[in-house]
């Protein structure tokens, strides 16, 4: 990634791949991705709600079916990422540190932090429900964003609707 270079990014809660029609349909989500033309993608609800959390979008079918990897931080387990977010990044783009961030709550969240070709830091997330939980989760990663040296941005499904009373 040289200065000139522009990377687009993409933000997407994958919704465990159920569609409208209530059906788990994870090549309708391949398609999206593979329209959306972006160097980076934060995934949400990437997981499966329960049990030990198996990738609702394979790891195998995103290498298979994209030109993406998706960014291993759970230790080689069933799951495409940590907390139900995952990062993928377009093949030939150098991850040159990944990082995860227990974030504050009623329920559990996370953030996961990824470092593109030692320049840039990609936070994806997703943001609980409630306003003062999502105010002590931002707070968390801007304090974990203050120890780098390199630009950051942080994706994910916010969970704000709000117009006029947000973050």
């Amino acid at each position: 990634m040289s200065s000139e270079h522009q990377i687009r990014l993409a933000s997407y809660n994958v919704r465990k791949c159920i569609g409208l029609d209530r059906r788990r349909r994870p090549m309708r989500i391949i398609d999206v991705i593979n329209n959306l033309g972006a160097d980076v993608i934060a995934l949400q609800e990437a997981d499966r709600r329960l049990g030990d959390r198996p990738a609702a979008l394979p790891a195998r079918m995103i290498e298979d079916e994209t030109d993406y990897r998706s960014v291993e931080i759970d230790g080689g387990g069933r799951s495409v990422g940590w907390h139900g977010n995952a990062m993928l990044v377009k093949k030939g783009l150098s991850v040159t540190a990944i990082d995860q961030v227990e974030l504050p709550g009623t329920e559990p969240r996370g953030a996961m932090l990824v470092e593109i070709d030692g320049k840039l830091q990609i936070v994806g997330t997703h943001l609980g429900l409630l306003r003062s939980d999502r105010r002590a989760q931002l707070s968390t990663i801007r304090q974990h964003l203050g120890h780098t040296k390199y630009p950051a941005i942080i994706l994910g499904d916010f969970n704000e609707w709000r117009e006029h009373r947000g973050l």
